[in-house]
Formats: C-alpha cells, sequence, structure tokens
C-alpha cells in the first residue's frame, strides 16, 4: 500500500490503523457498528489462583512494555496493549456473542 500497488478501503477495528491514518475503518465508511478483529491472550485453568493470575498479568505487561518487544510486535502489524484479566474475559465474551449472533443468523453449526 505504500508503494501505491494497492489501496487500502477501510480496516476492521474500531480505531484506524497507525500505520495509515488516513484510510476509515469499515464502521466509519460502510457499517455502523462494524468490528473484525485479531488478538492474541493468555489462558490458564479456570481455577487458576488470583495470585498467579496477577503474577502472570504483571509480568506480560512488563515484556510489553519493553521498547524492542513493542517494536517487533509493531513491525508484525500488531498493536500491542496489555490488558487486565477482567478487560479479557469481556473482550473474549463480546466475540463469543459476536459470533455466536452470527452463526445462528447464517444457520451454521459445527456437527
Amino acid at each position: 500500500m505504500k508503494s501505491g500497488e494497492f489501496r487500502a478501503l477501510a480496516v476492521t477495528g474500531k480505531t484506524r490503523w497507525r500505520d495509515f491514518p488516513e484510510v476509515p475503518t469499515v464502521d466509519e465508511a460502510a457499517i455502523p457498528g462494524f468490528e473484525v478483529i485479531s488478538w492474541s491472550g493468555m489462558a490458564g485453568p479456570a481455577k487458576m489462583p488470583k495470585p498467579i493470575v496477577d503474577r502472570l498479568n504483571a509480568e506480560l505487561r512488563k515484556a510489553i512494555a519493553v521498547p524492542e518487544v513493542k517494536k517487533r510486535l509493531e513491525a508484525m502489524g500488531g498493536d500491542p496493549r496489555a490488558t487486565t484479566p477482567d478487560e479479557m474475559k469481556a473482550l473474549v465474551q463480546r466475540q463469543y456473542d459476536t459470533w455466536k449472533k452470527l452463526a445462528v443468523e447464517a444457520n451454521l453449526s459445527i456437527n
């Protein structure tokens, strides 16, 4: 896209991409409420003790804050940010709800 060989029409997240701030989001350009994102997270056993969850979260935050780590993740097109366990749980729930609704509307099932 930077070479001009391709033209971006829109990005699928809720916010514009930092590398191409002139490219609108799908939400802005065509479909209000549209958001399709990719994300990564860390998961553990459902009953993992809170002190362990908190320690893992703190260490992940430290790692993402290291300039070299952040730079490498951004170079791969990522938008590295650390969330709290509750924020991650809410993200997973929103994603689940969105894709379940779409699957039901499209009459999709997994056998």
